[in-house]
């Protein structure tokens, strides 16, 4: 019995690892460290400053506004509602988000007059990729709406 237990704890752990891309807010070469903001990411810490837009690797998107870089840090897009999964209009902003940014890497532009992370946790930014404004482009194309926060 309890090696049963100790067998499936390391294949359990094994698998855990694999499963799990590396800390994607380590910086990229050539992307310097700034000295203001501490984010917390699979047990390691990113040090950035947020009036500088930043580059992560997307690992999964999430719904229409939000996608995950690891599986501790989830990002929302800025200023943008997008309708619920459960609704066909919310799938299909889903479905365009992850065409455009997932496993891609991507820049996050936070401003520094809102919240860096919102009632959930989620780090809230502008999401750029290949020059293109992701949150604009979401409400654009009609899949999402623009929202202020105060």
């Amino acid at each position: 019995m309890i090696l049963s237990l100790i067998l499936l704890f390391l294949v359990g752990f094994w698998f855990r690892g694999a499963a799990f891309p590396p800390d994607p807010l380590s910086p990229l070469p050539g992307q310097a460290e700034a000295e203001k903001v501490e984010i917390a990411s699979n047990s390691s810490f990113l040090t950035f400053d947020p009036a500088k837009r930043i580059k992560v690797k997307v690992w999964q998107v999430v719904d229409g506004e939000t996608f995950a870089i690891s599986k501790y840090d989830r990002i929302r897009l800025l200023e943008v509602r997008s309708p619920s999964l459960s609704t066909e209009e919310g799938f299909k902003a889903m479905q365009f988000l992850q065409g455009l940014i997932e496993d891609k890497e991507v820049e996050l532009q936070f401003v520094p007059e809102i919240a860096l992370r919102d009632s959930y946790g989620r780090l809230m930014a502008v999401v750029w990729v290949d020059g293109v404004n992701v949150n604009s482009e979401m409400v654009r194309k009609g899949l999402a709406e623009s929202m202020v926060i105060k």
